[in-house]
């Protein structure tokens, strides 16, 4: 390193050939920087780096950098919409009704049918828990599972050891993009609280898609309004009572 009579500093270069950054000093000799192969690689455009970028960088993680972007915390009152509870603002705020047992049963009068409904002191508001209760195979349980494609809603009828393959959806409906809708968009499509929805008496008619792979069994149980009551059908009257269209957009469930 050299310093001139004025003060001046030169850049010299290291004995391996990388640059030495040269800082002047006012009070004492000029302090120089010796950089590594390390800092010569290509520094990362996503996530963003903490700190200086020097030898103890660390990149932010991806879900941080996210929350970020989006402003921090998520909505006042927003719930998981795994938990399948709603916003208690969202049905005071508008003032909307949830359906129940009754309006099933009011269905069936309608078309001159004496279903019965069974109902239970636990809930039945999974497959797990309805197949517990009613004593039969998991994938006896009819799941009304309610999407949106492209913002419309969809009601597919899955087996309850069985999930919906979203992809398969998407390809079979030819949109761009299909989710699962938010307990507070369920509740204001069908009238029924997540956990409870059955495949019919809706609150507006929905386009209804019923797997194939309830036709493994003679007979299966969908929910009937609440998250603790089923009634017994049969595929074949299920899709007429429906009129659904069979699809094949199912998909094993992962193993725990």
């Amino acid at each position: 390193m050299r310093q001139s009579a004025f003060g001046a500093t030169t850049l010299l270069r290291s004995h391996k050939g990388l640059p030495n950054f040269v800082y002047p000093s006012a009070t004492g000799p000029a302090l120089t920087r010796y950089y590594q192969w390390r800092d010569y690689a290509p520094l990362p455009t996503r996530p963003p780096c903490r700190g200086p970028l020097n030898r103890g960088w660390k990149p932010l993680p991806l879900k941080t950098d996210r929350r970020r972007r989006q402003g921090g915390r998520p909505p006042e009152g927003l719930r998981h919409r795994k938990a399948g509870r709603i916003r208690s603002d969202f049905l005071r705020e508008t003032k909307m009704e949830i359906f129940g047992e009754m309006h099933v049963r009011q269905f069936f009068s309608s078309l001159g049918l004496d279903k019965r409904i069974e109902s239970f002191a636990e809930s039945t508001e999974n497959s797990f828990l309805a197949a517990q209760a009613l004593g039969v195979e998991q994938g006896q349980i009819v799941k009304s599972v309610l999407f949106l494609a492209d913002e419309q809603p969809v009601l597919v009828l899955m087996s309850g050891d069985m999930n919906v393959h979203s992809k398969k959806l998407k390809n079979l409906l030819g949109v761009r993009k299909v989710r699962i809708a938010d307990p507070e968009t369920v509740v204001a499509v069908t009238g029924f609280a997540v956990g409870g929805v059955p495949p019919v008496a809706h609150r507006e008619p929905i386009p209804t898609f019923i797997d194939a792979s309830l036709r493994r069994f003679n007979e299966i149980y969908p929910a009937a309004g609440t998250a603790n009551n089923m009634f017994p059908t049969t595929f074949e009257e299920l899709a007429r009572l429906t009129k659904a269209k069979m699809v094949d957009v199912a998909m094993p469930k992962k193993k725990p």
